[in-house]
């Protein structure tokens, strides 16, 4: 498929120096743009509060960081998924009663 058929484009950031360039779908530039600046800030926090911490290091901890902030939002719940569990749940037993009684 070429890019004119999937809309993609190219954006170019900094981080920790390094140039990096990605392509991506043209409604995803603000969100990457955004993901990238906010890596950026929390690995320069990082660096400030860590003088001795190298660069690298502090991208591997934003790394960890950013996975585990990810991993419990996954794992974690929400009073809206709480809710539609319990009407699954209710649905679920009804539907259990029902094909009892017949």
């Amino acid at each position: 498929m070429s890019d004119t058929n999937i809309k993609t484009l190219t954006v170019t950031f900094s981080i920790v120096g390094e140039k990096i360039s990605l392509r991506c779908s043209k409604d995803k530039v603000e969100q990457l743009k955004d993901a990238a600046e906010a890596v950026q800030h929390t690995i320069a926090k990082h660096l400030r509060d860590n003088p001795n911490m190298t660069p690298q290091v502090a991208a591997l901890i934003t790394a960890i960081d950013c996975q585990t902030k990810l991993l419990q939002f996954l794992g974690g719940s929400t009073t809206f998924t709480d809710k539609a569990n319990d009407i699954v749940n209710r649905i679920e037993n009804h539907l259990e009663r029902v094909n009892k009684n017949g």
